[in-house]
């Protein structure tokens, strides 16, 4: 062949393979798709990408795994959510940080399950709430307030 080929189709084109299909591009392919696209595997899929891939998706997104999803990354990880954000898990979940763990909310932060909830507000109150609270140090524990304490109960006991 020479160094261009052209085809156009003015309706309707199948290509069908047998087994298998290689195509080597030497530089640059782009695809441009009218309307609709959908890829059916049935099997397995793997994407190479050798520098840098980018997603842009115009308005939603939805991924729907069958079973099990891993993610790794190497370095950094950020993400940005213009608005609000949920997150639903069935049953348990641990975070695991190697150093540092800062939460920074701009007027609250509450910690709760069942009847018991810790609740932090942007004014410093902090308001821990539950049947029976324990604080247990093994070394000193220190209060300090710059007004009043106040200890409250039907008998306050002391050693």
């Amino acid at each position: 062949m020479g160094a261009s080929e052209t085809a156009t189709v003015a309706l309707q084109r199948t290509h069908v393979v047998g087994i298998n299909e290689t195509i080597a591009i030497g530089a640059a392919q782009e695809v441009v798709i009218g309307a609709f696209q959908t890829v059916n595997v049935g099997a397995y899929q793997n994407v190479n990408v050798g520098l840098y891939q980018s997603t842009n998706v115009g308005t939603n997104r939805s991924v729907d795994v069958g079973a099990n999803l891993s993610t790794t990354v190497k370095d950094n990880e950020s993400r940005q959510v213009g608005a609000g954000r949920t997150t639903d898990i069935g049953k348990d979940d641990e975070l695991t940080v190697g150093k540092n763990l800062v939460i920074d909310a701009g007027d609250s932060v509450t910690i709760m399950t069942g009847k018991a909830s810790i609740v932090m507000k942007k004014d410093g109150t902090i308001s821990i709430s539950g049947k029976d609270i324990t604080i247990d140090g093994s070394g000193a524990i220190n209060i300090k307030a710059n007004k009043n304490v106040v200890i409250k109960g039907r008998k306050i006991l002391q050693n």
